[in-house]
């Protein structure tokens, strides 16, 4: 379950790379852009990043005391759909009509980021097939 979530939230912090075309934590890229509709958004975004830093074995060696018990399936399934929603707003390469059920809406034009969801995914990937469970890819 750690491995899970540390591969979406390193996911998440490549795809906000790649939009801002240099590297750096993710808390400081989402810091960059500015199309978040509101504050608490890129909150949301830098606390599940934050998490993911601080609980013990994701990313880092994270801070014991702060764990409360240890992760479950549910963990895994939640915070890894959360970070991948969320990177809706970090990228590109996803047709907002197909993820919600209205079909495709063509290109769109609010949009200038360059980062491609699953661009870099095998098509048999557990990634990839979430991807495509949350309508971020037709592969």
């Amino acid at each position: 379950m750690r491995v899970s979530i540390a591969r979406a939230s390193n996911y998440l912090e490549g795809v906000a790379s790649a939009t801002r075309g240099a590297a750096g934590t993710l808390g400081s890229l989402c810091d960059q852009l500015t199309d978040w509709p509101h504050d608490k958004i890129k909150e949301a975004v830098k606390n599940l990043y934050g998490f993911c830093s601080d609980y013990p074995g994701i990313r880092h060696a994270g801070n014991p005391r702060n764990q409360r018990r240890p992760l479950d399936r549910r963990d895994s399934v939640s915070i890894n759909v959360s970070l991948l929603a969320l990177a809706l707003y970090l990228c590109t390469g996803f047709d907002e009509g197909v993820v919600l059920g209205a079909g495709p809406s063509g290109p769109s034009s609010s949009l200038t980021r360059t980062a491609t969801i699953g661009s870099d995914q095998k098509a048999g990937s557990w990634f990839n097939k979430l991807l495509r469970t949350v309508g971020l890819s037709r592969s």
